[in-house]
């Protein structure tokens, strides 16, 4: 007998079963993927991961604004804003306290990007030689004359004018004229206003000179806002 013909029945046999297999298991595939979705791959973006803050560790704040106010829009007068009379040093205390605004910064209006403010340097009165290490600055003289020096340059300027003094740069300006001047600061980044509310007072209240320790350590605590010659 030819051995094909033996053999056929068998290999038509294993066929037929290997069919059922095949059938049966594609049923089963079926009806596990309508009852249980998980197993169908879907082209969805991976979930988000979600960190408990109380499992994070301190944030770095040594050098941020503190109290920081949601940004909002302001209208200001001249005469608003937070309103500041400097404390005098001692060694200075003939000098009469003078007083100063911060109309814009990260506690008025919630700015995080800039300060702004004016001040008052009355005849004779000087802005010590000083640089601000990380923000530019700019000074509009609203009247009046003074002495400006920015870097290795001196010159005399008058109300209207406007200097602008890049990161770093060392500047000084005395009141040279007879009458008080009136000048705006703008600052591209907060840190000097911080230094500014240390050493001042609101206005109203008790003015307490400074001593020379608490101006030292004043200026070593700001050291990354202003240095002073």
């Amino acid at each position: 007998m030819n051995p094909m013909i033996r053999f056929a029945p068998a290999v038509s046999l294993l066929a037929f079963t290997v069919v059922l297999a095949t059938s049966a298991f594609a049923q089963s595939a079926k009806e596990v993927r309508g009852t249980t979705p998980y197993l169908e791959i879907k082209n969805e973006p991976a979930p988000k991961l979600i960190v408990d803050p109380r499992s994070a560790g301190p944030a770095d704040t040594a050098n941020q604004p503190t109290n920081a106010a949601k940004p909002a829009p302001l209208i200001l007068e001249k005469n608003e804003g937070e309103r500041r009379q400097w404390r005098v040093v001692e060694g200075f205390l003939g000098q009469t306290p003078l007083n100063f605004i911060l109309k814009i910064d990260p506690q008025n209006g919630g700015s995080s990007h800039l300060v702004f403010g004016t001040e008052d340097l009355e005849p004779g009165g000087k802005i010590e030689l000083h640089r601000h290490p990380v923000s530019d600055e700019i000074l509009f003289f609203q009247n009046g004359t003074a002495k400006v020096t920015l870097g290795e340059s001196s010159r005399e300027v008058h109300g209207g004018a406007t200097v602008f003094i890049p990161a770093n740069s060392w500047i000084s300006a005395t009141n040279i004229g007879n009458e008080v001047i009136h000048f705006v600061f703008i600052f591209s980044a907060p840190g000097f206003e911080e230094f500014m509310r240390a050493e001042s007072v609101r206005e109203g209240d008790r003015n307490i000179p400074l001593s020379k320790a608490e101006d030292q350590e004043i200026m070593r605590k700001h050291a990354h806002a202003v240095i002073y010659k």
